[in-house]
């Protein structure tokens, strides 16, 4: 089977990406059996190639390939054609994802592909999709919402764009820790735009190595009544997507590691030590440099 996306969310493709990897790659080796071109910049001659190659590291007659062709809007002609030729004779060891973006393509070329390909563009109310994710991402983490928290989210954030909104849920399932609702005051915290832009500024400081720029900045987010706890889970969790983010050094993925280690640490400090929270987490912060 091949798929054609049109979503006007990148979250919902991103989603059917991820279910068909975890689908369909098990055999033979994950990473050498996905491909990603991009629309302009990779041949298509290249790219049908590739949908022809049988999967590496499985035996003869398994495993799978996960094609993703990005920007397909902008496919000219003849590579819409050379694409709907392998459509009509396609390989049974590959499956092919067409990544058009918001809006489908006109003409009668892009017509005759799209009649090959398997239709998953998003469907239904925003709304429902928003509410709908929100309580699976939460379920995933053993975590729930408070119904105020829930709608104030959905005032912040807007009920379309669902690819930030799972990244907001992330930082709110790593700053709430072992608590397991969120609630309004969570979300006023963390969705807000003021203490995550003085935290980017301390983590500039940080990585400047600026003593008296990290100092400056404490001093206002404790002037803002910002609360240590607070802060440790915003930098805890920037410092968790660098890590994730695959980064071609092991030396700084090293460094990311350790830097969550000692946040965590002092979390652990602050609650169970008679140190003031502001000077343990003061402390953490030079560990960092």
């Amino acid at each position: 089977m091949n798929y054609l996306c049109l979503n006007p969310d990148p979250y919902h493709t991103e989603k059917t990406i991820n279910d068909l990897k975890a689908r369909l790659l098990k055999d033979g080796d994950p990473e050498l059996n996905f491909s990603v071109f991009q629309t302009g910049h990779d041949a298509i001659d290249d790219i049908v190639a590739v949908l022809r190659t049988v999967p590496f590291g499985a035996p003869a007659g398994t495993g799978h390939r996960l094609v993703i062709l990005k920007n397909a809007r902008d496919l000219s002609e003849p590579a819409i054609g050379a694409l709907t030729a392998y459509l009509k004779n396609p390989s049974a060891h590959t499956t092919l994802v067409i990544d058009a973006g918001p809006v489908a393509p006109r003409g009668k070329a892009w017509d005759e592909m799209a009649s090959y390909l398997k239709d998953v563009t998003s469907s239904g109310g925003e709304g429902k999709r928003f509410d709908s994710m929100v309580t699976r991402e939460l379920a995933a983490a053993t975590k729930t919402i408070a119904v105020d928290a829930l709608d104030l989210l959905r005032r912040q954030k807007g009920s379309s764009d669902l690819l930030g909104l799972k990244n907001e849920l992330e930082k709110l399932i790593l700053f709430t820790g072992e608590r397991t609702e969120i609630t309004k005051r969570d979300i006023e915290i963390m969705v807000g735009k003021t203490l995550d832009d003085d935290v980017f500024r301390l983590l500039e400081a940080i990585s400047r190595k600026d003593a008296s720029g990290v100092l400056a900045v404490l001093n206002e987010l404790w002037e803002g009544k910002s609360q240590p706890h607070e802060v440790i889970g915003l930098l805890a969790w920037h410092y968790r997507k660098l890590y994730l983010a695959g980064t071609p050094s092991e030396a700084v993925r090293g460094r990311m590691k350790r830097n969550i280690d000692i946040l965590l640490s002092t979390d652990v400090m602050i609650k169970t030590s008679a140190l003031p929270p502001q000077t343990a987490l003061e402390v953490a912060i030079f560990k960092l440099f």
